[in-house]
């Protein structure tokens, strides 16, 4: 009985890997995801910046694999790592501005297309992440209160706009 855990954990991960679910990832990938999501503690933020910093970034696969890799950190983050990734996005700020704000149009792009696509839960969730990332984002100084300013907003006017939606296609109000 212990033996049939393990040997079912590895068939369904070969039953997803026929199905095309998972990518091969790439040494740098793996090595990126492995500074991200294992390495990186309090301790260590200095450490896993210097690591990045040491990465080729002028090839254009291994920016490409930062950028996915950095990209999707805030959903599979925890919630207690976000602002220590927030922290490794400020310190590749100075060495990278190109890349983080790259980083962060595409954090606000993530918020918006959150807010339109609707109230299904993976959605609210993912878009959650990404308001707290941006959050974190502030409180290092990668972006400014404009930013913030201009997201709530957006929430406000979303909502707006939503709530004027439900009451065009029900417009005796709801139902008591």
């Amino acid at each position: 009985v212990l033996h049939s855990e393990p040997q079912a954990a590895e068939a369904r991960r070969r039953r997803q890997r026929e199905r095309g679910r998972f990518h091969k990832m790439d040494p740098v990938e793996l090595y990126t995801r492995h500074l991200l999501f294992k390495v990186l503690t309090a301790k260590t933020v200095r450490t896993v910046l210097s690591e990045l910093r040491k990465l080729p970034w002028n090839d254009s696969q291994t920016r490409q694999i930062l950028t996915r890799s950095l990209f999707e950190a805030p959903v599979l983050a925890s919630d207690g790592q976000l602002p220590l990734i927030a922290a490794v996005c400020a310190g590749l700020d100075r060495f990278h501005p190109d890349f983080v704000v790259c980083l962060v149009d595409y954090v606000l792009e993530q918020i918006r297309q959150g807010l339109d696509a609707g109230s299904e839960f993976d959605i609210i969730q993912r878009r959650f992440s990404f308001v707290k990332f941006l959050g974190q984002l502030f409180i290092y100084r990668v972006v400014d209160s404009q930013v913030i300013f201009d997201t709530l907003y957006l929430f406000v006017t979303l909502s707006a706009e939503n709530d004027s939606v439900d009451h065009e296609d029900n417009p005796s109000g709801p139902d008591p």
